[in-house]
């Protein structure tokens, strides 16, 4: 079961998501994470590692700290 962190994670996800208007198939094509575990990143059962969060964060263009923690800005 996920923690409250993982959850909170799988929330932020989803918004940088809709804010930059890209689906989760898109941001597997552009980071090249599966979209099976993009999904499951969605849904707040698992939290990606630093390299995987850095791809992430940047092809929605947010902020690390933001994506990773809830600190700061979303940009």
């Amino acid at each position: 079961m996920a923690n409250y962190e993982t959850r909170a994670f799988g929330y932020r996800l989803q918004l940088a998501l809709y804010q930059a208007q890209i689906k989760p198939a898109d941001l597997s094509r552009k980071t090249g994470i599966s979209e099976s575990l993009i999904s499951c990143y969605c849904k707040g059962l698992y939290m990606p590692k630093t390299k995987r969060m850095l791809l992430i964060a940047e092809a929605l263009g947010v902020s690390v700290g933001w994506l990773a923690f809830g600190e700061g800005s979303i940009k």
